[in-house]
Formats: C-alpha cells, structure tokens, sequence
C-alpha cells in the first residue's frame, strides 16, 4: 500500500525522511540519553526523524517539543504509524513530557503524509512508542499537577490517566496506543512490528 506514494519522498530531505525496509534505527543524541532503538519490520516503511541540535522538523508549529522519530508502515494491507521517543529515566514528569512529544511528531507526521498523498484516513493505527532506561513512575504519581484536567480544552485524559490506560488523545480526534520498551544499560533496544 505504501509502494505507491513512495516517489514522493524524494521531495524531501533525505536525512529527515526516507523509505526503508527490513529495520530502520531511530537515535537519540542527547547527552546523558544517547541511545538507539531498532525496529525490525518486513514491510516497507518511511522514516521520519528531526534534524540535529534540537531542531523541530517545522518550526511553524506551536508545539515545538518534537519526538525522536516516527514510523509509517504499511502491514497486511493497511498503514500505521508508530510514533517514537527514547528517554533515559521515566517519571511521571517525563511521561508528561513525552505525551506533548507525540502530539508535536503526530502533527509533522500529518504534514509529511500530505505530501506522500496519504490521508488521516487511511491510518488503520497510531501507537506511541515510548524507550526508557529507568522507571520511576511509581514516584510522585500523587502530584497534584498530574491527576488535574486542563481548563478551557476538550476533555482528555490527565498524564496519570494516559500512562494507566495506555493510551493518549491526539488532535484531529485520533487515539494512539502506548507501548513502552525497556533499554539497555547501553541505551538501546528493540522492537519487532509483526
């Protein structure tokens, strides 16, 4: 399904976006949280990554926490788009964090599939992949800042209640799924897409 809109990825910095098969590594760089996280697929898929030195991928955009990566892949027919990003240590405070990094990458992925011709439409699945090295989520999961709903926004889950139910609310209505993969002592660590 993707081989179609494959020739349009010409239209973009190859560092930024690319076609790839087989497995396709999404890197952190930052220090203290260098790490790569390698997921293995027989499909075709296009890779998205941000530019270095904490650039987002478009600037124009409000949000401006950007993820390390995302993935869009065609299985059994039908697309997908994974979502990534490696943190060294996950707390409440840092899964917080990473939600707003989902809804940046969602966003840039939506502005990346307008130019490959693939509609919101035809994404069967969005899953957030989240790598950590240590967990402390059982730390301050009473903070009051964490267990509050936002005022003057459409209803949604609170951070606590994302992390408890696996799952986030993404603009333009799409839910994405949370999966959570333990890294190595090195920082790396990977991830099989059946």
């Amino acid at each position: 399904m993707l081989k179609k809109h494959q020739e349009y990825t010409n239209l973009f910095n190859r560092e930024q976006v690319s076609c790839w098969e087989g497995c396709v590594s999404i890197i952190e760089r930052k220090k203290g949280g260098q790490g790569t996280i390698t997921f293995n697929h027989s499909g075709l898929g296009v890779v998205i990554t941000p530019p270095g030195g904490g650039k987002h991928i478009f600037p124009i955009l409000k949000n401006q926490k950007g993820a390390d990566g995302a993935l869009l892949l065609s299985k059994d027919g039908k697309m997908h788009l994974y979502l990534i990003e490696l943190k060294s240590n996950l707390s409440l405070k840092d899964w917080a964090k990473s939600i707003e990094q989902c809804k940046s990458m969602f966003l840039c992925s939506l502005a990346v599939m307008g130019v490959l011709k693939i509609s919101i439409t035809q994404i069967e699945s969005v899953t957030c992949c989240i790598a950590y090295k240590n967990d402390k989520m059982a730390q301050n999961t009473t903070d009051p800042i964490y267990l509050k709903t936002f005022v003057g926004v459409k209803p949604q889950l609170t951070p606590l209640q994302a992390w408890q139910k696996k799952k986030i609310t993404l603009d333009h209505a799409k839910i994405s799924n949370v999966v959570t993969i333990e890294r190595d002592e090195s920082g790396n660590a990977s991830f099989d897409i059946l």
